[in-house]
């Protein structure tokens, strides 16, 4: 008797956890597949990559190179890279705004447009180090403006918008989770061109990432556009 009182007061209880737990992992596989299916994100979380191996060459080895291609001093060389937040700041603000205001909400023309402009700087960085300090800092605001503007939106606002059924939270999760991947990656080649083949080979290398990020946003852009009836655009 006291083991079928057992069995009724528990039972209810224990499987009511077990159903709890099983909707639970339910739920998250069906976020992964949900996710990890939605092609439109891949491509997001590649430009993202793309362009923190990129972003991550200015900021983690772009004091070293200024200190050592203009022989000024690593604060001094601190000094010129900190107008890059600067121009951050206006890029990630216009950048949000226009797409928002301008473009109805697409963000992959407002992205893939900045990705050719930091393809364009960086080039022209790799020039300016050799021209002066005042042509260099110029072209460091610039720079801050390009990939701040794009990141801003590939980081948050255009996984938001293309995440389906509820899935917000993890579109975001996984493209940053192939933005970081793309940092490190990037940092580590860098570190590579630099001891293989100087710094000029290595920050044209940063260059190609922004090249390379442009190429695949191209391809959100033409592919967002070719599903517009679905009504996941960008």
């Amino acid at each position: 008797p006291s083991g079928s009182r057992f069995r009724d007061t528990r039972g209810p209880d224990m499987e009511g956890v077990e159903g709890l737990r099983s909707r639970s992992r339910i739920s998250l596989m069906a976020t992964l597949s949900v996710t990890l299916s939605n092609p439109l994100l891949w491509l997001l979380a590649v430009s993202l990559g793309l362009l923190n191996a990129c972003r991550y060459g200015f900021l983690d080895w772009g004091i070293s190179h200024l200190s050592e291609v203009q022989e000024s001093g690593v604060g001094m060389a601190a000094f010129k890279y900190a107008v890059l937040p600067a121009g951050g700041v206006l890029g990630a603000y216009l950048s949000g705004w226009f797409s928002d205001r301008v473009l109805g909400g697409r963000r992959s023309p407002v992205i893939c447009s900045l990705l050719l402009l930091l393809t364009f700087l960086t080039v022209a960085y790799n020039w300016s180090v050799n021209q002066g300090v005042t042509l260099t800092v110029f072209v460091l605001l610039a720079v801050g403006f390009a990939i701040y503007g794009a990141q801003v939106l590939l980081v948050g606002t255009a996984p938001m918008d293309l995440a389906r059924e509820d899935t917000s939270a993890a579109a975001v999760g996984f493209v940053n989770f192939v933005g970081y991947l793309g940092a490190f990656w990037g940092d580590q080649l860098t570190g590579h061109l630099v001891d293989s083949h100087g710094w000029r080979t290595a920050v044209m290398g940063w260059a190609g990432f922004a090249l390379a990020a442009a190429v695949v946003s191209a391809l959100l852009w033409v592919t967002n556009d070719r599903r517009q009836e679905s009504g996941a655009q960008i």
